[in-house]
């Protein structure tokens, strides 16, 4: 993981601890493609890469978070704290409409 992902991933497990979100940290995982961070996100399984903003995914990480939302867990390249944050309201309003039994 290069420095401005090692920041990034500091900055995005201090985030999940400060809001009491479990997180799993990957890094040095012996399985190539694993996403940095699994959480579990108010019952939902989503996995995290994290990249900087000019890091792209590994032809390995595009299909290991292919098959994590092919099997019904949520799968996001997460560039900042602030796009995680969306990207968690994003999924509250999906946890929430898929409670009421919406689309």
């Amino acid at each position: 993981m290069a420095k401005l992902e090692r920041n990034l991933a500091r900055q995005i497990d201090e985030y999940l601890k400060d809001n009491g979100i479990y997180k799993l940290n990957t890094n040095g995982c012996a399985v190539a493609g694993t996403p940095d961070r699994l959480v579990c996100y108010k019952g939902v399984f989503v996995a995290l890469e994290l990249k900087s903003d000019t890091g792209k995914l590994t032809l390995m990480q595009k299909y290991v978070l292919k098959q994590i939302s092919d099997s019904g867990g949520r799968a996001y390249v997460i560039r900042s704290v602030d796009e995680l944050r969306s990207t968690l309201a994003r999924l509250d309003n999906a946890i929430g409409k898929r409670k009421r039994g919406e689309k």
